[in-house]
């Protein structure tokens, strides 16, 4: 029922079915549910490169260094952006054009992740 009325109020706001699908899955990434979290990386990571926005905005809003959600040993894997950046990666070279897009962004951490998953795609 609530997937049907989140669907339904960004169809009713006139977001294209690309557009409510990526917000969906960003908001799904906040769940407090892993398998919800995976899911949507997954979900983002099909989408192919329109999902690199989302996925790079996702992983620099979440990454915090400092924090011990993040960083302690395999929970890593649960965090919203180590998933994101997963999906970034599974997407390989079909990404690049809008990874490199990416470099120019305001924010310094998307700027940064997205020239990390660059390197890690290049293979550098």
């Amino acid at each position: 029922m609530a997937v049907a009325t989140i669907v339904l109020g960004f169809a009713v706001l006139g977001l294209a079915k690309d557009q409510i699908a990526e917000k969906y899955y960003v908001w799904k990434l906040k769940s407090g549910d892993l398998r919800e979290r995976a899911d949507a990386a997954a979900g983002l990571k099909e989408m192919g490169p329109k999902a690199v926005p989302a996925l790079l905005n996702t992983i620099a809003e979440d990454f915090d260094p400092d924090s011990p959600r993040v960083w302690c040993g395999n929970c890593k894997s649960a965090s919203r952006w180590y998933l994101a950046s997963r999906a970034l990666e599974g997407m390989g070279k079909a990404a690049i054009p809008a990874l490199r897009e990416a470099l120019q962004d305001q924010d310094p951490g998307v700027r940064h992740f997205a020239a990390d998953a660059l390197k890690k795609i290049q293979g550098e």
